[in-house]
């Protein structure tokens, strides 16, 4: 149930939750504080200070192996910049056809894959790291029918999703034998309580292991995650950790000054989803600092580490054992850093 609270011009919206046991085919939405997460400051390692990305821009962070890669988006194209986890430039690649290798400074025994979507011509690229070098899998072009996401998951041999249209549902399906494309699952904000403008299309971080998605809102906190089976979702649950604050002004709508910002980033890692959680509001300033919020695969929230500074770009291993991000302070120049994280 949705409600309305009026503050003046300010327009609130809580989300109220059953406190019944929740069941695959019965998750509710809960509320949760993360005063109750038991916190624990992490320590900053500087790895590269200054670290520059050369001719890539605002990227996309990939981990590969012992190296990062970042992804920078041009019309038909992406190029792959790679840097080993020192900051050492390793080099750029355009990798376009699957007769491509691209050397890497790793072990030539330890085997990695990462796949991205390029929103300019919705072609999923999938990538292996195997025998020290970068290799283009495969390469599909998903028929979206208008839609433009910024991130796609591989569900199966012939299924993939995506982030919907809050206006369809929250993912959507598309399945490559027969093109396919439906929409499903819920948002709690809708178009019809929120304008428009505030909820842009294809906003937040999705991550998929084994049977599971997980989406993270960026504009407010709210995180939910899905089980796939056989071309379909079912909702598992579904936590709520801010409001959605707004209100009209003479410029039109916009996010109310206590309104805060929501998860910036969301990963499997081992047995758990790790998230970097924003919760920033314009009262905040330039003190402001972000944290990593842990959650088991069951949706309940385990460990909450405050980070010493603002991170942007965010990405965690595959055991869950290292955070790698980088950040620059406004003036100054960008710091590749990395945090260890206490086992849970």
């Amino acid at each position: 149930m949705k409600r309305f609270y009026f503050f003046g011009l300010a327009f609130v919206l809580p989300l109220f939750f059953s406190c019944n046991t929740k069941t695959l085919e019965d998750a509710r939405l809960e509320r949760l504080s993360l005063d109750s997460i038991p916190q624990t400051a992490l320590e900053m390692e500087v790895i590269a200070e200054p670290f520059e990305w050369g001719d890539v821009s605002t990227p996309d962070l990939y981990l590969a192996g012992d190296s990062l890669v970042a992804l920078s988006y041009f019309k038909n194209a992406a190029v792959l910049r790679f840097y080993d986890l020192t900051g050492k430039d390793l080099g750029k690649s355009s990798i376009r056809k699957l007769t491509d290798r691209h050397p890497l400074a790793i072990d030539p025994a330890y085997r990695a894959s990462f796949s991205f979507l390029h929103p300019n011509t919705n072609i999923f690229y999938e990538y292996t790291v195997e025998d020290g070098a970068l290799r283009l899998d495969n390469f599909t072009r998903m028929r979206l029918y208008g839609n433009s996401p910024r991130q796609a998951v591989r569900l199966d041999a012939d299924h993939f999703a995506f982030i919907g249209s809050y206006k369809d549902g929250l993912w959507g399906i598309w399945e490559e034998s027969t093109r396919e494309l439906t929409f499903t699952g819920t948002y709690p904000i809708t178009y019809e309580i929120v304008p428009q403008a505030l909820l842009p299309y294809f906003s937040g971080r999705i991550a998929f292991s084994g049977d599971q998605l997980v989406y993270v809102s960026y504009q407010f906190g709210y995180i939910s995650s899905y089980r796939y089976k056989k071309g379909k979702l079912r909702k598992l649950w579904e936590k709520q950790v801010s409001d959605f604050l707004y209100r009209e002004s003479s410029l039109g709508y916009t996010f109310d000054e206590k309104h805060k910002n929501g998860f910036l980033e969301v990963a499997f890692a081992g047995d758990h989803i790790y998230t970097l959680y924003n919760g920033c509001d314009d009262s905040a300033g330039e003190e402001f600092t972000n944290a990593i919020v842990v959650f088991t695969r069951e949706g309940r929230p385990v460990a909450r580490y405050t980070l010493p500074d603002m991170m942007s770009y965010m990405k965690f291993d595959s055991k869950g054992e290292y955070a790698y991000a980088t950040y620059s302070k406004v003036g100054s120049t960008q710091v590749l850093v990395r945090f260890r994280l206490p086992g849970i």
